[in-house]
């Protein structure tokens, strides 16, 4: 429908259409209501007066075809009238904000402004109209299909990754479910994600595509905040997400970009555990906080608004190490899945598959009763300086090494720990630590973390030895 005869249509409030009142309204240059989203909704009202008015003000409050809401627009001033004349007014918005889909608006036409406003007229009337997009691959660089997926498919998961032990878990997974290959968006934000996305491919397992999500760094609020942010998004970051092309999508870090564009795109998605066990781990403060805001229940109601860790009403399952020892949600939202049963459960076949994406570098074959010590970088969390956290390492080590001492960093550390500690094997600091529970002929007689989680599911040495920052700068 592209016009509206609203002469003799009800209305939504008591008294509305009396004072002024609206007779028509009209899409156009349109002869249907849907337009391509670089194209701009261009609508004519009409309306007249019964008495005078030094300023009128209209609105539209804009939601999609489920009802959701999407916002509501700053006010549109219709000038001054007089009674006796019959008023056009021609207003426009771009549908660009909104991205692909079906909508519809009701149009709110009032005396004042919006805090202390007195209706004058609002027609129950669904202005509905649709956005479809223009060449969306060519101008947002949306990854193509892969071979003989084109038009979708259920069958195919989405994984979200920004870790390389978050690609171990979800590689060793796409491989057990049938639909493969899966798609796997990786994060750039993982340290040479080009030449790991390419030894991805080679498994044929999953597809992965490569999402440099800090090209988009803001947070757009006001006025069609999420449809501003998944837009921008996509033309930053050269992705498009298509949800319905999934049979499910999982993510382990909804607090990231990627996280946020899930919200924005209201896809519905399984939150995976960040770290080995995280979601039983004893700090849980982020999530506690996080439920103590005035709006929280505001936000996981409407879904306007970002939550994180699980609590985002788009959030649909959260997966867990033990069920019955996580305290964050009830037995409804919660899944069991066992990683550390996951890579003891490993075929010889699998791990050939994981050495081949994740060693590049000759293992160590005969080092039995060596120390693994395995640090992480403080410098980069502005708790220590460089010269701190090396002083600290060189006093862990030498209180704590037996037998040769090996070095697995953490892959963000940049730390030279070759020049820091000369003599040490310095093991590839892109491969996840757990690769080393079934990559090694041996086992490490000591492995030492400082303030790390690395240990929950390290199995190649016999003692494993925690420490706490402060425990660590006791040692200087």
């Amino acid at each position: 429908v592209v016009h509206y005869d609203l002469r003799k249509v009800g209305r939504m409030n008591v008294g509305a259409g009396q004072r002024l009142r609206l007779e028509s309204l009209r899409f156009l240059g349109k002869e249907s209501s849907v337009f391509a989203d670089n194209e701009p909704v261009r609508v004519q009202i009409q309306w007249r007066v019964t008495e005078p008015f030094a300023g009128i003000n209209m609105k539209m409050n804009l939601h999609a075809r489920d009802s959701s809401p999407v916002g509501i627009t700053h006010p549109v001033n219709l000038g001054a009238a007089e009674p006796g004349r019959l008023y056009t007014t021609v207003f426009e918005f771009d549908p660009a904000m909104l991205g692909a889909g079906q909508y519809y608006f009701y149009l709110d036409v009032f005396d004042g402004v919006i805090g202390s406003a007195v209706c004058l007229d609002k027609p129950a009337v669904e202005f509905a109209f649709e956005v479809t997009p223009s060449d969306m691959g060519a101008r947002l660089g949306t990854h193509p299909l892969p071979a003989g997926q084109a038009g979708g498919g259920r069958g195919m998961n989405l994984y979200i990754c920004h870790t390389a032990y978050q690609v171990l878990i979800d590689l060793v997974r796409a491989s057990r479910t049938a639909g493969a290959p899966h798609e796997l968006v990786l994060s750039a934000k993982v340290p040479e994600a080009q030449a790991l996305a390419q030894r991805l491919r080679a498994t044929g397992v999953v597809t992965p595509i490569l999402v440099r999500e800090d090209a988009w760094p803001g947070i757009a609020t006001g006025f069609l905040g999420q449809q501003r942010n998944r837009r921008g998004f996509e033309k930053r970051c050269g992705w498009h997400l298509q949800p319905d092309r999934y049979a499910e999508i999982f993510i382990h870090n909804d607090w990231s970009v990627l996280g946020r564009y899930l919200q924005d795109c209201r896809a519905a998605y399984t939150l995976c555990e960040d770290t080995f066990a995280s979601t039983i781990g004893p700090d849980q403060s982020l999530v506690e906080a996080q439920r103590r805001q005035p709006d929280f229940a505001k936000k996981q109601r409407s879904g306007k608004g970002y939550l994180y860790w699980g609590d985002s009403r788009y959030c649909k399952k959260v997966e867990s190490e033990d069920p019955a020892r996580c305290i964050l949600f009830g037995a409804e939202k919660l899944v069991g899945d066992s990683k550390a049963q996951l890579l003891q459960s490993l075929t010889e076949s699998e791990k050939s598959m994981v050495r081949s994406v994740f060693i590049t570098q000759p293992l160590p074959q005969n080092a039995a009763g060596a120390t693994l010590l395995l640090p992480r970088s403080f410098v980069q969390d502005g708790l220590l300086t460089q010269a701190q956290q090396d002083a600290m390492f060189q006093a862990v080590a030498k209180k704590y090494t037996v037998g040769p001492l090996f070095i697995k960093t953490h892959p963000r550390d940049e730390t030279d720990y070759a020049a820091l500690f000369p003599g040490a094997v310095i093991l590839q600091r892109t491969m996840p630590s757990e690769v080393l529970n079934f990559c090694l002929p041996f086992t490490f007689r000591r492995a030492v973390t400082v303030q790390s989680f690395v240990l929950r599911g390290f199995t190649a040495a016999e003692e494993k030895i925690h420490l706490t920052l402060d425990e660590a700068r006791s040692l200087l």
